[in-house]
């Protein structure tokens, strides 16, 4: 989470596998690649002003000497450059796996219960879309 509420683009990415085979799921939303992910999550960060994230609860299940299942349900607060604040809540899982001598983040999933909401705050539509679907 560091590199997140860090606003840092590479802090946030320096633990996730690149790797063909990792797999990135959000709000329903599988992305079809590690560039996808990545260039959705970097087209989200110049909006904010501030994010804070706290852990509610977290659970670790190691699957093995190499690998491990994390979950965690979070709060988050945010406030964008629009002046715009926003909270919520939701609940992650990771997989790292020990890969090339370092842990990498193999598999992420995280849901927001309020999920629309950060989604039309963290990346709303153009204006003239936002007009035409209030006719």
């Amino acid at each position: 989470m560091k590199g997140v509420q860090d606003l840092n683009g590479p802090g946030l990415f320096a633990r996730i596998s690149s790797d063909p085979d990792a797999r990135f799921l959000e709000n329903g939303f599988m992305y079809a690649s590690y560039g996808a992910f990545k260039d959705s999550l970097y087209g989200d960060l110049p909006t904010l002003d501030s994010l804070s994230v706290q852990s509610v609860a977290s659970d670790v299940v190691v699957l093995g000497a190499e690998a491990a299942v994390v979950t965690e349900s979070f709060r988050f607060t945010a406030a964008t450059k629009a002046g715009e604040d926003l909270e919520g809540q939701g609940v992650a899982s990771i997989v790292v796996q020990l890969r090339a001598g370092r842990w990498q983040i193999v598999h992420s999933h995280e849901s927001e219960l309020n999920a629309a909401e950060v989604d039309t705050t963290l990346a709303p539509a153009p204006a003239a879309e936002r007009s035409s679907r209030k006719k």
